[in-house]
Parts: structure tokens; C-alpha cells; sequence
């Protein structure tokens, strides 16, 4: 079965459809903006955007259904991976994963740039948007930790 491509049309609506969703949270539209021109210039690719778009909309079935059209042939979302999200990360998960960075870093000046990024979100220094692309760029050669990474940004 073949699927027509998605019109530059259908790109709008949805950011339309998104951007009147959350008219009271614009910090959840801007985040999605990022997220579409960091996945449309390829700086990240389908399971990452979609992690991310499964933790944005959270709880907005319809918002992570209609991205679909947009997606990759064999790279879809479904209501099952929403539902089967992991629950909050405890501390020990937080401090489980910063142990992981440091062992597969191997690089203490690429590990010191991870944990002062996260210091400075801690300090209100920087918004999780910004500690996700700093923190994508620390772990580019690391996609798995890019992506557990996610999970520990606030929804």
C-alpha cells in the first residue's frame, strides 16, 4: 500500500491544530517547534522524535496520532507506546543513568560539560529545551542515551 506524502497543507493544520491546543502552555509549542526543525534537518531522527512527541502530549492521543502522517514509513506511533511509558524516574534512576554517562563518556571533559548543563537547568540557568539540545549534542554518539535522556526532562 502506498501513502501519499503529506502536503506542505497538512504540515500547517497540525502545527495549527498543536499551537491552538496548547494556547495556554506555549512553552510545550515552542518545545514541539524544536523538536519538528531538529527532526526536519535530521539532527534527530524517528525514535527519538517520537519519544519525544509521546512525552510533549502526553495524555493528547489525537496530537500523537495525527504526527503519524508525518513520520517515516515502519516508524509509527501507537496508543500502546503512550500507555506503556515508563512512570516518573525515581532518584536512584536519575542517578542510575548519570553513572551510565560517565562510564560511556570516557571523556571527562565531554561528562563535566553533561553535568554542568544539567547544574545550570538545576539553577534555573537554562529551560529543559535548551538542556535537551546541549545535552543531545554532548550525546550524539550515544542514541540510547539520548533518548533515556528524554525521560528525565519535566512533561
Amino acid at each position: 500500500m502506498v501513502t501519499k506524502k503529506p502536503s506542505r497543507r497538512d504540515a500547517y493544520e497540525y502545527i495549527y491544530t498543536v499551537r491552538d491546543h496548547f494556547q495556554d502552555n506555549r512553552e510545550i509549542y515552542d518545545t514541539f517547534l524544536k523538536v519538528l526543525k531538529d527532526f526536519h534537518s535530521d539532527r534527530i531522527g524517528p525514535s527519538d522524535v517520537i519519544s519525544m512527541m509521546i512525552e510533549l502530549f502526553k495524555g493528547h492521543q489525537h496530537l500523537l496520532l495525527g504526527f503519524n502522517k508525518f513520520l517515516p514509513e515502519g516508524s509509527k506511533i501507537t496508543l500502546e507506546s503512550d500507555q506503556t511509558l515508563p512512570k516518573k524516574p525515581e532518584f536512584r534512576h536519575a542517578l542510575d543513568f548519570v553513572r551510565k554517562v560517565k562510564a560511556r563518556l570516557q571523556d571527562d571533559r565531554a561528562y563535566m560539560s553533561f553535568i554542568t548543563i544539567l547544574k545550570m537547568q538545576i539553577e534555573g540557568k537554562k529551560c529543559f529545551t535548551e538542556v535537551y539540545h546541549e545535552v543531545s549534542e554532548v550525546l550524539r554518539d550515544h542514541p540510547d542515551l539520548r533518548e533515556e535522556f528524554i525521560f528525565f526532562l519535566p512533561s
